[in-house]
């Protein structure tokens, strides 16, 4: 048995891989956890996503639940930061061949381009 409830499917259309983060609630995410269902939202209660809890797991696999609920409802500002380093990097010369470097440009890639 699937240890998560299956969400029903969206048939809304999805933006283009090229258009994800552009895309993204601009409001600060937050971690909703007080029913079965652990839900991110933005400040107006809008749901970014869900993430659903079955009776059957046990509580550290709930435990994770939350603690990817949390990482996901900081990406946003992550990502923000993360670009403001990698701009400041930019100006100030540093080598951009070095390893820390190029792997920050591919997390920001993959959080601009969904892949």
């Amino acid at each position: 048995m699937a240890p998560f409830s299956q969400p029903p499917r969206a048939t809304t259309q999805l933006p283009s891989k090229r258009s994800v983060m552009a895309e993204h609630t601009k409001e600060e995410w937050k971690v909703d956890d007080s029913t079965a269902t652990i839900r991110i939202k933005d400040k107006s209660g809008f749901c970014i996503t869900t993430l659903y809890v079955s009776g059957k797991q046990s509580p550290t696999s709930i435990a994770k639940l939350k603690a990817n609920a949390h990482l996901i409802a900081a990406a946003p500002d992550q990502n923000t930061a993360l670009k403001g380093l990698v701009d400041w990097f930019k100006r100030k010369g540093f080598d951009r061949e070095l390893p820390e470097f190029r792997e920050a440009e591919k997390a920001l890639a993959k959080a601009e381009e969904g892949g």
